[in-house]
């Protein structure tokens, strides 16, 4: 599971430093520009999208997989 987590963490950062559009964009520009407001906003939209998929994912795990077993 840690290797997943891992997988898509790395997917998700490498699509926000290589985009052309986007938040990731907008990110890049705004870090190179010194617009620290649009890039703090940037950055808490990301946040929020990040904290509530993953809160999403494992909402979706627990119903669709009842049967998989916890690991501490």
């Amino acid at each position: 599971m840690r290797e997943r987590v891992s997988a898509l963490l790395l997917t998700i950062a490498v699509e926000l430093v290589s985009s052309q559009q986007g938040l990731g964009a907008m990110i890049w520009f705004a870090w190179e520009t010194l617009r620290t407001e649009e890039l703090y906003a940037a950055l808490a939209v990301t946040s929020l999208l990040g904290i509530s998929g993953n809160f999403l994912l494992q909402w979706l795990a627990t119903r669709l997989v009842p049967w998989q077993v916890e690991r501490g």
